[in-house]
């Protein structure tokens, strides 16, 4: 496989795991939205993005790919990257993150936009350290001794009341990944599990100067 043909691989990939998550728990059901919940029905409070990232991980690592799962960074042993992914000729970092509109918006949009935003936009929860933005932050530190490409995937839970394009934008904008050398795929289809509501991901990748 190619580096260009892997975004259409994790898209895929990640359509199987939503349609195989058919677990309810506690009268609410699970899908990719809530993975954790499916892959760990043993567990209280399960996280929904590790889960996301080892099932990938896995998957990929099936097919003519080597994928490793929570992968130390260069230098810091205490920081891990969700997925490294490599080919004949090619080293992949990726880092992956959820963004729950639907679910925030009737809660607190602010703790929507700080997960997706902070550092990168004023007057949001400084306290989050998993944030989109700093996920991005650290794929960036990476240098041709460790990668050929690094990527930022953002797995988004919308619906067509509260849509999360003008947030996917002011992100990108921000975090000035609009432009080459970046590259933007998306892929995007209906939560089958909630009606009214959609699954949404976007990808940016680029080379490793």
């Amino acid at each position: 496989m190619t580096i260009d043909e892997l975004p259409g691989a994790i898209f895929q990939a990640l359509r199987e795991m939503d349609r195989e998550a058919d677990t309810v728990r506690d009268g609410f059901p699970t899908g990719l939205n809530w993975y954790g919940g499916h892959v760990r029905p043993d567990q209280k409070r399960p996280r929904t993005e590790p889960a996301w990232s080892r099932a990938l991980c896995e998957r990929l690592d099936r097919s003519d790919l080597s994928a490793i799962n929570e992968h130390k960074y260069p230098g810091d042993s205490r920081k891990r990257c969700d997925c490294v992914v490599s080919g004949d000729d090619w080293l992949f970092w990726l880092e992956i993150k959820g963004a729950w509109k639907e679910y925030w918006r009737t809660r607190s949009e602010w703790i929507y936009r700080s997960y997706l935003l902070h550092p990168l936009a004023p007057d949001l929860d400084k306290s989050r350290t998993h944030t989109a933005a700093l996920d991005l932050r650290r794929i960036e530190t990476l240098s041709r001794d460790n990668a050929t490409h690094v990527g930022l995937l953002i797995v988004g839970f919308d619906s067509h009341a509260a849509p999360m394009d003008d947030d996917i934008e002011e992100f990108a904008t921000l975090a000035e990944i609009n432009d080459q050398p970046w590259l933007l795929r998306h892929d995007a289809w209906s939560d089958e599990h909630r009606q009214g509501e959609r699954i949404r991901l976007w990808l940016w990748m680029r080379k490793v100067a």
